[in-house]
């Protein structure tokens, strides 16, 4: 077979067209090729591929303590929650939420899909209260309006059911009443009460009693109970019975599910009427028994199929997160194992929450794995995996066992709601939420995002995708739809290693901006010891270096120079410029200088020397923590023009050292090592209802006693927890953590850092937007970072870093070890970049100002396939290496078995299902190929192609 005309010489002007036949035929506007497997002519075959890898995207969102990768939405007064339903969308679009105040007060308050405060925290009732227990839950009716169920400790009946109902707007519909017509007193714990709404209007409660009885009541939709309490179950065990939950079938038939004395599944699927259909049926899994605590759930689809998740174990611990669907023919069907992964089986509670799609035709699986993280995957209605094969974290860094979560589905997201609170805390609490993706199923950050690809997915193929193609590269679609995963590991070394400039300094300090890009400040150890600041983009690339207009006093302190991003991309640069004054300068996005604070004079030094900390708040402000005369600890807030806004205020006694802040949503915590204590101790630092009006500080958190030594760390976490060091004596240090309220949580995990005879001191520590937490380590001649632990909070417990999941040691490059003695290097800083990775700042073995980046985690990242629809990588060489040379792009359409007319020199143009967008690049089929016949060169952009004919 071959073309009826010689080709064209190449780079001559005139278009030559040649008449080229095709067994398969081909239409016009096609990239025409030989395909030498075949000997024939026509377009790259769909079976050319049977795989390809697809890309994995992630978005990079704020990266500072005032927003993250879950944001937080408060208001002053507001509690917290600890059953499954804390949170409700209503009908009109706005959310509810609901918790226990600190008085024991029932509350609740409304937000707009954008949390913007609709109706302010408003005490549900103050005569039944509840002050032992979070034990609240709301559901929103079908009709409109919603309903709100808790138990009281104190006012009427103490210890039973007590209801309102309101209207959207949060107006009185029915006040708060009691139902104690059981006669049996609700057992109290964070969950013995749940309410459901039912299609019809109304709703359902269930509850257990102190003999760990089950009942289930139906209401209508102004609180009137409609039939009796039916007994579900009797005689449950304490930690088995409060795992109990309800699904609601479109006829208003419900199932409901529990955990036996036996540790079994259990479910009852309850009539319209109120009346059991199936009585108590029960199940084990493949594995073995259903594990206790909140380790069952259940929810409805469409098609009226209800799926029972749970968490099931053997003997030998082995643990399996799994479900079973239950259609309308009330027979259970075969169980499906969910992914899980190294951190997913040792939680002794085990939440699982299983919850629907507003379509009912996607379901999420949510569970708490050994590390308090809370993980998920989603399904269709056949119970296909959408998402990877490993689970992807939604929470990371303490979500409590016990937590409730609600899951809402609005604005193309999965909103999932918890509350960070510390375990039964009545604090000020924030109700904490993160964003799913509907489409791609990866978490969705607030604010300013930057796409940022991964990695790739290899997935079956099927199709030859045009949009995604050119003269030397084929794409394909999706043979299937469901979920392609790509999976990393933990960093061995500090990837984009990159030496800033080779000049000797004494400081150094980083931090990330919102929208991806980095900053790197330091200061020359020689005189006039000049600042500067180096903004890099998000994977490493110079944008700029700023030189500050002053030089700092001197280079022998820790810390002369401090960075942070306001919430508008502004970057903020703290220096201490002279002996005793310290001073702010605000550049714009572009890096001109807007704004240079008025000095703060009387600013001392002591011991090792951090003189001041830098953080940015919420609203485009920063705040600026130092020592100040007679070494007291100071704070002052600042506007975005540089002009103090609070303070300065005092904090605590005299003789404060190495101080440091962290800034979460609604405030910020300061520390540093006090002398006159011997120990190092936390303040946190809530704004008021009134802007740029704080509180006073909290009461002191001690720290660890050796924390002087090599200075102090706060971070930030994405779901608005602050942890600190507590620096051990000696071999050991802890990691304690703060909820954003500035309660103490206690410890999260004991770090035994001693290694080879040495001992690592703790000198950096930063959770990644994902969520995990990661600790850099000094060892005591100061030659590091040469070590680098990661870790998860572990429960309440303590760990020691040995192996995964628990935690890994991992060696990072050793040509970054500093070779002095001093302890101001390396100096190392982190920041959150994206994902799983974080910036590192840090001063080499010269002492020049260095970063990198660290990849702190395994990753396991999915990406939504559409069978025909989603296109690969551009991955498939199209060449003669692999029997394809690019002839030219048809004129005509070709029928199979017939001839066409093909461009092979001058300009052409693809059809539509080929992308207008293609960057211009070029191809060259001219080289010899064993076939005697050769293809041409050329260039395309968008759909033009064009030929430089093939001689």
């Amino acid at each position: 077979m071959s073309r009826s005309i010689q080709p064209t010489a190449s780079n001559t002007s005139s278009t030559a067209i040649t008449t080229i036949p095709s067994t398969t035929g081909y239409a016009a506007g096609e990239l025409i090729y030989y395909d030498n497997n075949v000997a024939d002519y026509g377009t790259i075959p769909n079976s050319a591929a049977t795989g390809a890898p697809f890309p994995i995207n992630t978005q990079q969102g704020p990266a500072n303590g005032a927003s993250g990768s879950a944001a937080s939405i408060t208001a002053t007064g507001f509690g917290s929650s600890r059953t499954r339903q804390p949170t409700a969308l209503l009908s009109n679009g706005n959310i509810v939420q609901v918790g226990m105040g600190t008085s024991g007060y029932p509350q609740f308050r409304i937000v707009d899909s954008s949390d913007v405060e609709v109706v302010a925290s408003t005490n549900i009732s103050i005569a039944f209260v509840n002050t032992s227990y979070s034990t609240i839950s709301v559901c929103a009716l079908s009709g409109g309006g919603f309903a709100v169920a808790w138990i009281n400790t104190a006012g009427g009946s103490t210890n039973y059911p007590t209801y309102a109902v309101y209207s959207n707007a949060g107006v009185v519909v029915t006040s708060p009443f009691q139902d104690t017509s059981t006669g049996a007193a609700a057992q109290m714990n964070l969950s013995s009460i749940q309410i459901y709404a039912l299609p019809s209007g109304g709703f359902i409660a269930s509850y257990y009693d102190t003999s760990y009885n089950l009942y289930a009541r139906t209401y209508n939709s102004t609180g009137t109970a409609t039939y009796a309490w039916l007994t579900v179950a009797t005689g449950l065990s304490t930690g088995y019975a409060y795992g109990f939950d309800i699904a609601v079938r479109s006829d208003n038939t419900y199932v409901i599910v529990w955990i036996n004395n036996s540790q079994i599944g259990s479910y009852n699927v309850i009539s319209a009427l109120n009346v059991g259909i199936t009585g108590t049926q029960t199940f084990t899994s493949t594995v073995g028994t259903t594990a206790y605590g909140y380790g069952i759930s259940a929810a409805c689809l469409s098609n009226d199929t209800v799926i029972i998740g749970y968490r099931a174990f053997t003997a030998a611990s082995t643990y399996l997160y799994a479900f079973r669907p239950l259609p309308t023919g009330n027979v259970l069907g075969t169980e499906v194992a969910v992914p899980t992964d190294g951190l997913s089986t040792a939680n002794t509670v085990g939440l699982v929450t299983v919850r629907t799609f507003n379509s009912g035709a996607n379901f999420i699986f949510l569970f708490s794995d050994s590390t308090l993280n809370y993980k998920y995957s989603i399904y269709n209605l056949s119970s296909t995996l959408l998402t990877s094969q490993a689970p992807s974290t939604v929470y990371a860094s303490l979500v409590y066992n016990y937590t409730g979560m609600s899951v809402l589905d609005f604005g193309g997201n999965l909103n999932i709601y918890y509350s960070s609170a510390p375990y039964n805390s009545r604090q000020l609490t924030p109700n904490s939420y993160g964003r799913i993706d509907k489409t791609s199923y990866q978490i969705v950050p607030f604010g300013t995002t930057t796409s940022k690809q991964l990695g790739t997915a290899s997935a079956a193929v099927s199709g030859y995708a045009r949009s995604g193609s050119t003269p030397n590269k084929a794409s394909f679609f999706a043979a299937t739809t469901g979920g392609a995963y790509g999976t990393g590991t933990v960093s061995t070394s500090i990837n984009n290693l990159t030496v800033i400039e080779p000049t000797v300094v004494g400081s150094i300090h980083c931090a990330t901006y919102p929208d991806g890009r980095f900053a790197v400040g330091y200061v020359s150890n020689t005189s006039p010891y000049t600042g500067k600041v180096a903004v890099y983009s998000q994977a490493g690339v110079l944008q700029t270096t700023i030189t500050l207009p002053v030089g700092s006093q001197t280079d022998n302190v820790y810390s002369a120079i401090k960075v942070t991003v306001t919430t508008a991309n502004k970057l903020v640069v703290g220096f201490w410029t002279t002996s005793s004054t310290l001073i702010t300068y605000i550049y714009s996005t572009a890096y001109s200088l807007l704004y240079t604070s008025t000095a703060i004079s009387s600013v001392s030094i002591s011991g090792s020397g951090y003189p001041f900390g830098l953080a940015s708040l919420t609203n485009d402000r920063y705040v600026l923590v130092y020592q100040g005369a007679s070494n007291y600890m100071y704070y002052a807030v600042y506007s975005n023009t540089a002009a103090i806004v609070a303070g300065p205020t005092t904090v605590g006694g005299t003789s404060w050292q190495n101080i440091s802040c962290a800034s979460s949503k609604n405030g910020f915590m300061l520390g540093g090592y006090y002398n006159s204590g011997s120990s190092s101790y936390y303040y946190y630092v809530a704004e008021t209802s009134t802007p740029n009006t704080f509180a006073s500080p909290t009461s002191a958190i001690t720290g660890g006693a050796s924390a002087s030594n090599f200075g102090i760390s706060l971070a930030t976490s994405p779901n608005n927890l602050i942890a600190h060091v507590n620096a051990g004596s000696g071999t050991s240090n802890s990691f304690a953590m703060a909820d954003g309220s500035g309660g103490n949580v206690g410890n999260i995990a004991t770090i035994t850092t001693t290694a080879n005879s040495a001992t690592y001191w703790v000198t950096a520590h930063a959770w990644t937007p994902a969520g995990t937490y990661c600790i850099v380590v000094m060892d005591a001649t100061h030659s590091a970072p040469s070590r680098l632990f990661t870790t998860t909070p572990w429960g309440w417990g303590t760990v020691t870093v040995a192996n995964w999941p628990s935690g890994t040691v991992v060696n990072l490059n050793a040509s970054i070890a500093a070779t002095n003695s001093s302890s101001s290097s390396p100096q190392p800083t982190l920041a959150p970049l994206y994902g799983h990775t974080l910036l590192i700042s840090f001063k080499n073995a010269n002492n020049f100002p260095c970063f990198g980046f660290i990849n702190a985690y395994p990753w396991n990242y999915s990406v939504a396939l559409t069978a025909g629809v989603t296109t690969s990588n551009s991955a498939f060489a199209v060449a003669p290496s692999n029997g394809y040379i690019f002839q030219g792009v048809s004129v005509t359409s070709a029928s199979a078995g017939g001839v066409g007319q093909v461009v092979i020199n001058g300009p052409a143009q693809l059809n539509s299902n080929y992308s207008a967008s293609t960057t211009l690049q070029a191809f060259d089929f001219q080289s010899p190929n064993g076939t005697a016949i050769e293809g041409p060169k050329g260039t395309i952009a968008g759909r033009t192609v064009n030929l430089k004919g093939s001689a």
